[in-house]
C-alpha cells in the first residue's frame, strides 16, 4: 500500500496489488490472457470455447470460483438428464401397453408422445446448454476478473476445496433427483396407509412402553393371549351374572382390537424400505423436494329448494366440496 498526495489537505491510500491477469488466473494465464484481450476489445467470435467449461463445466467453474456458473451449468445438466431418464421410465410402460393394443391405444399414443418430446428435449437442452456454457465461460471469468481488479475478496485462483464443495453439493442434489426422476408415483392410498400405519405404531409404542416392532409384537400377542384366556374361562361358566356378560363384551370387543393392532404392526413392519423413501420423496415431477398437491375440490349438484319453491320445477344447483 502506498500514498499520493493531492493537495496540502487531502492524501489517499493507493492499493499496489498485483491486479494482473497472471496473479488472477494463477494458471493457464498463456491461454486466458489473449482471449481477456478479444473479450476486451468485443472481438471474440462466439464459436470460440473453453474446451473444460464445454466438457465438465461444473468441475471448472468450481475450481475457478465462478459459482454463478456452477449453479446454471448443474441446472441445465440435472434437467436434460432428467428428461432423458424419462424415456427409460416409460420405455416399459410403453412396451407393456403395445402387448395389447386394441385395449391400449390411448396410452400407446400418450407413451410414445412423452418419450419422443422428453427424448428430444433432453437431447437438444443437453446438447445447446453444453455449447453455450462453453462459449459464454471465458466472458464470465473475464467479468469475474474485473471485478476482482476492483475488489480483492472476489474469488481468484485454483481451489480444490472449491471442487470438493462443488463435489459435495452435486452428490446431494443429482442421485436424488434422478432416482426421483426415474420412479413411478406411488399410489396415494398406499402412501396413506403407510402414515397411518406408523402412526398407530407410534401411539402403540408409547401405551405399552417399548421402542421398536420387535418388542412391541410380543407384547401384543401376549395380551391378546391373555384375553383369550379370560374369555374363555367366562364362556366355560353355565350361567353368566350382568357383570360377566357386561366383561364378556367388552373382552370381545379388546380381543378384536389386539387382532387389529397385530395386523397393523406387522402391516407397518411388511413395508420396505424403498416404499417408504419413495412415499416421501417421489412426486409427479422429479423436484429436490417434495411439493404438496392442492386439495382436491368436487363439486356435487343438488336440488335448489328456494327455486323450486319459487316455482322454477327440477331447478338445481351445484355444491362445490
Amino acid at each position: 500500500m502506498s500514498t499520493a498526495t493531492l493537495s496540502a489537505a487531502e492524501i489517499r491510500e493507493v492499493d499496489d496489488r498485483n491486479v494482473s491477469v497472471e496473479a488472477f488466473v494463477d494458471q493457464s494465464e498463456n491461454y486466458f490472457t489473449p482471449e481477456f484481450e478479444l473479450i476486451q476489445k468485443g472481438e471474440k467470435p462466439f464459436w470460440r470455447m473453453n474446451i473444460w467449461a464445454l466438457l465438465i463445466p461444473w468441475f471448472w467453474s468450481a475450481y475457478r470460483g465462478l459459482w454463478l456458473m456452477f449453479w446454471v451449468s448443474l441446472a441445465i445438466d440435472v434437467l436434460a438428464v432428467v428428461c432423458l431418464i424419462q424415456i427409460f421410465k416409460y420405455g416399459p410402460l410403453l412396451a407393456e401397453a403395445q402387448l395389447d393394443p386394441s385395449n391400449n391405444s390411448t396410452l400407446i399414443a400418450r407413451y410414445s408422445s412423452w418419450i419422443q418430446i422428453f427424448g428430444w428435449s433432453g437431447a437438444i437442452l443437453f446438447v445447446l446448454g453444453r455449447l453455450w456454457m462453453g462459449s459464454v465461460a471465458n466472458s464470465w471469468y473475464y467479468g469475474q476478473y474485473s471485478r476482482w481488479r476492483i475488489n480483492s475478496s472476489v474469488a481468484s485462483g485454483i481451489s480444490v476445496n472449491r471442487v470438493i464443495t462443488a463435489s459435495l453439493i452435486i452428490a446431494l442434489v443429482a442421485p436424488l433427483t434422478f432416482y426421483r426422476a426415474s420412479q413411478q408415483r406411488l399410489d396415494e392410498r398406499a402412501c396413506l396407509s403407510q402414515i397411518r400405519a406408523g402412526e398407530e405404531v407410534d401411539r402403540l409404542y408409547s401405551v405399552h412402553g417399548v421402542n421398536t416392532v420387535d418388542e412391541l409384537l410380543p407384547v401384543l400377542a401376549a395380551e391378546q393371549d391373555r384375553l383369550a384366556t379370560r374369555l374363555g374361562a367366562i364362556e366355560a361358566l353355565s350361567e353368566l351374572s350382568n357383570e360377566q356378560k357386561t366383561e364378556r363384551s367388552q373382552i370381545r370387543k379388546a380381543e378384536r382390537q389386539a387382532g387389529r393392532d397385530i395386523e397393523t404392526v406387522e402391516r407397518f413392519e411388511a413395508i420396505s424400505a424403498k416404499d417408504r423413501f419413495d412415499c416421501a420423496f417421489i412426486d409427479d415431477f422429479p423436484t429436490l423436494a417434495r411439493f404438496e398437491a392442492p386439495a382436491e375440490v368436487r363439486f356435487r349438484r343438488v336440488p335448489d329448494e328456494e327455486a323450486i319453491a319459487a316455482g322454477r320445477a327440477n331447478a338445481t344447483k351445484v355444491l362445490r366440496q
